[in-house]
């Protein structure tokens, strides 16, 4: 039993990367992604359990270093 919000987290900051993307690429001009209080919702603490949601938020974080060109949104892949 999968709780219904499992990876919205993760698929949210793919989406508003894209609409950044999209902004720039529209408009020309600069965008910024500011994430306030990272560590408040990937971070890890004593005894604490690392959840699915934060597993899946800190590899999109990575990926999106890596390959800042390439995002997947469901089974789509959008440059």
């Amino acid at each position: 039993l999968e709780d219904s919000s499992a990876g919205e987290p993760g698929a949210l900051l793919r989406r508003r990367y894209l609409a950044a993307a999209k902004t720039m690429r529209e408009t020309g001009q600069l965008t910024c992604m500011i994430i306030n209080d990272l560590d408040a919702g990937v971070g890890r603490f004593k005894d604490d359990k690392a959840t699915v949601n934060n597993q899946i938020v800190q590899a999109t974080l990575m990926n999106l270093c890596d390959e800042p060109t390439r995002v997947s949104v469901g089974a789509e892949w959008r440059s």
